[in-house]
């Protein structure tokens, strides 16, 4: 979801899914989400399942895999918050508790038919030597 306002510039990669480590063919999607009035910068990417607050920077190539909440400027990779937009300090979150991962709450099942043949298309052990 990019919400009102929201900039998301060019280069920018902002993600709805995530590839399983061990089984690139499994895929989970999360709802991503870039809030109101938020900036996206040059280059950045945003993994699934993050949100971006509303009003919140996020600096140029910056890697987000944490939620940057309302009013922070996050910057780096990992990215994190360095300080709130002046002015805002009132209403935002201390930067302490800025960061968190909360990809689980936003994951969004899948409703496959019951029964459904799995294709693998690479025809792959999975399973690791130590198993």
């Amino acid at each position: 979801m990019v919400g009102d306002r929201a900039s998301v510039s060019d280069g920018a990669h902002v993600y709805t899914h995530d590839h399983d480590v061990v089984d690139q063919t499994a895929v989970t999607n999360y709802r991503t989400e870039i809030g109101d009035d938020a900036r996206v910068t040059q280059g950045v990417l945003v993994r699934a399942g993050v949100r971006v607050g509303e009003n919140a920077l996020v600096g140029a190539r910056s890697v987000v895999q944490g939620d940057v909440p309302a009013h922070h400027v996050a910057v780096g990779s990992p990215a994190k918050s360095v300080r709130v937009k002046p002015g805002w300090e009132s209403v935002a979150e201390p930067i302490e508790d800025a960061g968190e991962r909360r990809q689980d709450e936003r994951r969004l099942d899948d409703d496959l038919p019951e029964g459904l043949d799995a294709y693998d298309e690479f025809d792959r052990d999975l399973a690791p030597p130590d198993a």
